[in-house]
């Protein structure tokens, strides 16, 4: 079955990702990685300002592929994640966390769902960070800074990109 081209674009960053970048034997090719694509603005000052910061750590971490560089976006992605969540919660999921809160239940719920999911491409691509620290050296893989600029890529283009005008909204 044909799946939409962003769908299919996350799935091949998620399984890059899971396998160490590309690097299924542990060996990658060095070689320059392709710039950060643009991403689409949240029309919330605060979160776009943090999604610069985001950038700015992959550039460096694509220009040096150092263990510093990646050690710098995970602080940067676990100050906007948790900034993120926060604003979320409080602005478009306060039904949702009252209903959790509450015990849940009440049968489907879209916001719940895209909560649930957004909240979970989070945990997604900070773990996929953290285990390539674990793994140590001073050089991080090619490959794996490549699929980690096409995963911010991919998830502020579907997921941020999803809430924008609600939330924005929902601040003024």
């Amino acid at each position: 079955a044909d799946m939409p081209a962003r769908m299919r674009a996350a799935v091949e960053a998620d399984r890059a990702v899971a396998v160490g970048g590309g690097c299924g034997d542990g060996r990658c090719a060095d070689g320059p990685v392709a710039p950060l694509r643009p991403i689409a603005a949240t029309n919330v000052q605060v979160l776009d300002d943090e999604h610069e910061v985001c950038a700015a750590a992959l550039a460096a971490l694509a220009a040096s592929r150092s263990a510093a560089a990646l050690r710098d976006v995970i602080a940067a992605y676990e100050a906007h994640f948790a900034h993120e969540e926060e604003l979320l919660d409080a602005h478009l999921y306060t039904g949702v966390v009252a209903k959790q809160a509450g015990g849940g239940g009440g049968g489907f719920d879209a916001d719940a769902g895209a909560r649930t999911s957004h909240f979970t491409d989070h945990t997604r691509l900070l773990d996929a960070l953290k285990a390539q620290a674990a793994r140590g050296g001073e050089t991080v893989p090619a490959a794996f800074v490549d699929a980690t600029l096409r995963g911010f890529e991919t998830h502020a283009n579907t997921y941020d990109d999803k809430y924008a005008a609600r939330l924005a909204a929902a601040m003024a």
